[in-house]
């Protein structure tokens, strides 16, 4: 299956591209963002990368270019925190207007196009947390879009590599790593984990999740992932 990634430069995106290369079941990977990865090999023949800087816009050029790569799904993990966002705008902007934005222009790329939003645990429209909630919006509004596969992701306690310049509250989830993996097991997970549990959805949709979960779901939470990147197979 051939893929778009956004967000590939943070922790969750980053550990996810090096999963997908590591995967017979994903055969290129296209990777857009407004600069390059500096830890991804580039140079491999399975990665692309196309320099995107407005993320709401999706000119015909780009989409004829995608077409033309024969893409078939989308792992969205491109996001803000409240610690990174100057606004509530821009946090509206980047985790709900953008995704939803590019939901809609992918759809044509593919007769049911794979679309998968990275959210946030504890996302909900009616929250009190600003942040959950403008997230829970775009779950809402992506789950209702016409013409597309769509599935959620709501990471809890990811463990992956560091992030250049950690805020101080993403300083204080990683040195909160070892609680969550020894009290809250099913709200932590492994970046490597997740990786592969974002492979099997993406490439086997609403079947995969139905084989490894024995249910029917669109909004897979931690422990759910866990169990998806178990069953994945490694190469």
């Amino acid at each position: 299956m051939r893929i778009i990634i956004t967000g590939a430069t943070g922790n969750i995106g980053t550990e996810l591209v090096r999963q997908c290369l590591l995967s017979s079941s994903i055969t290129h990977v296209t990777i857009l963002g407004r600069r390059q990865p500096t830890t991804l090999d580039l140079t491999n023949s399975k990665l692309t990368f196309i320099k995107h800087a407005d993320f709401l816009q999706y000119p015909q050029s780009l989409l004829d270019t995608l077409r033309s790569q024969g893409i078939e799904g989308c792992i969205w993990c491109l996001g803000v925190s409240s610690g990174r966002a100057s606004s509530r705008k821009e946090l509206e902007t980047i985790n709900k207007d953008c995704p939803i934005a590019a939901a809609k222009a992918f759809k044509s790329l593919s007769s049911n196009f794979r679309f998968i939003y990275t959210s946030l645990a504890g996302a909900d429209s009616s929250s009190w947390w600003m942040v959950a909630a403008i997230r829970g919006e775009a779950e809402t509004e992506l789950l209702g879009i016409e013409g597309i596969d769509a599935f959620i992701v709501r990471p809890g306690a990811v463990e992956a590599g560091k992030r250049e310049n950690p805020t101080w509250t993403e300083r204080i989830g990683g040195w909160m790593m070892p609680f969550f993996r020894i009290c809250m097991p099913s709200f932590h997970i492994y970046g490597d984990v997740l990786g592969k549990g974002y492979i099997k959805v993406i490439t086997e949709g609403m079947d995969g999740v139905k084989s490894v979960l024995g249910k029917e779901t669109r909004v897979l939470v931690s422990k759910e992932m866990k169990m998806m990147g178990l069953a994945e197979k490694t190469e």
